[in-house]
C-alpha cells in the first residue's frame, strides 16, 4: 500500500472476536485475514481500509482563544478542540502589524 511493512498477529481458531490495540489516533489502517485449518491455508479476505477515530485539532473562536491587555496577549490553549486525539504541541507565530515577513 504505502511501503509500510504488514504487522501479523495469530488468533486462535476458537475466538469469535479480536481487537487490535495500541493503534494511533486518527490514522488509516489496512487489514486482511487468512484462515488456516488442518486442510491448509485458505484464500485471504479482501484488503479492508479503516480509520481510527479522531481528526486534526480544530481552532476555537478568537474570543475564546485570546485574552489581551496593554502589553500582553495570553493564549488559552485549553480552548482548542483536540479532534479526539491528544495535542502533541502548539506553534505560535506573531509579528508587529504592517511588517511583511513573519
Amino acid at each position: 500500500m504505502d511501503g509500510t511493512p504488514w504487522q501479523e498477529t495469530h488468533i486462535a481458531g476458537e475466538r469469535t472476536m479480536y481487537t487490535l490495540h495500541d493503534l494511533l489516533c486518527g490514522t488509516k489502517y489496512y487489514c486482511y485475514l487468512v484462515a488456516t485449518n488442518s486442510a491448509g491455508r485458505g484464500n485471504s479476505s479482501e484488503i479492508i481500509s479503516t480509520k481510527t477515530a479522531g481528526s486534526a485539532p480544530l481552532a476555537p473562536d478568537k474570543r475564546l482563544l485570546l485574552s489581551v491587555n496593554s502589553s500582553t496577549v495570553t493564549v488559552n490553549l485549553n480552548s482548542w478542540h483536540n479532534g479526539g486525539c491528544p495535542v502533541r504541541f502548539f506553534v505560535i507565530q506573531y509579528k508587529v502589524s504592517g511588517h511583511q515577513e513573519w
